[in-house]
C-alpha cells in the first residue's frame, strides 16, 4: 500500500463499494468539511481492469470532493489486495463510521460552545442551519434522566429531540412514568401532541 495523489476527475466509484449512495446534504457537509479542514483521511483506490482507479471506501469524500472542486485528493492504493480484501476494507470503514446520535452530537457541540464556539460556528462548520444546532443544544436543558436513556439507547434522536422543545411539565410527567409505560422512540412525539 502506498499512499498517491490522483485527480478526482480520474476516479470512479467502485461497484463494490458497500455504501453506494449519500444524501445531498452528507455530500454538501463533506465538501464544506474539505474546502474549510482538507482531507483528514485519504481516500481508499484500487486500479481496475482498466488500470484505472477506483474507490473502494471513502466515497463520501469523494463525493464531497468533486462537489467543493477539489482537482486532486490524497489515495492510498490497494491495489495489490485481492477482491475479498477490498471488500472488507469497504466494509470496515462503513461499519466503522456510524452516523452521529443527536445526543454525541449535542455532546459535541456543547463542548464546542463551551469552549468558545458561537451557534453561528458551529454551524458554519459542520455547514448547518443555526436552527438545527440550537436544536440540539437544546437537548442540554433536559433532566440527566432523559440524557442517560438517550445515551442508553433506549430513546432515539426523534424522541430525543420532540422532548428537547417540549414544556417543562410534559418532560416532567416522562420522567415520572414506569418505564413499561414510557412511549418508545416514535412514539413520544405523539405522546407528547396527546
Amino acid at each position: 500500500m502506498k499512499t498517491i495523489e490522483l485527480a478526482t476527475a480520474d476516479l470512479k466509484p467502485s461497484a463494490d463499494n458497500v455504501r453506494s449512495k449519500h444524501t445531498k446534504e452528507s455530500i454538501a457537509m463533506m465538501a464544506h468539511s474539505l474546502l474549510t479542514k482538507g482531507l483528514l483521511n485519504p481516500i481508499i483506490v484500487a486500479k481496475n481492469g482498466d488500470d484505472k482507479y477506483e474507490v473502494i471506501a471513502g466515497r463520501l469524500r469523494f463525493e464531497g470532493a468533486k462537489k467543493a472542486g477539489i482537482e486532486a485528493v490524497a489515495c492510498v492504493d490497494i491495489s495489490g489486495m485481492d477482491q475479498a480484501d477490498k471488500i472488507e476494507v469497504s466494509l470496515t470503514e462503513n461499519v466503522d463510521r456510524r452516523q452521529m446520535s443527536s445526543i454525541q452530537l449535542y455532546r459535541a457541540f456543547n463542548a464546542m460552545f463551551k469552549a468558545g464556539k458561537s451557534v453561528p460556528q458551529i454551524a458554519e462548520s459542520f455547514n448547518m442551519e443555526e436552527r438545527r444546532v440550537q436544536q440540539l443544544l437544546a437537548i442540554g436543558r433536559l433532566p440527566a434522566k432523559i440524557l442517560n436513556l438517550a445515551e442508553a439507547g433506549e430513546i432515539g434522536d426523534r424522541g430525543l429531540e420532540a422532548l428537547a422543545i417540549a414544556p417543562k411539565e410534559r418532560v416532567s410527567a416522562f420522567c415520572k412514568m414506569p418505564a413499561d409505560k414510557r412511549p418508545q422512540n416514535w412514539q413520544i412525539h405523539k405522546w407528547l401532541r396527546d
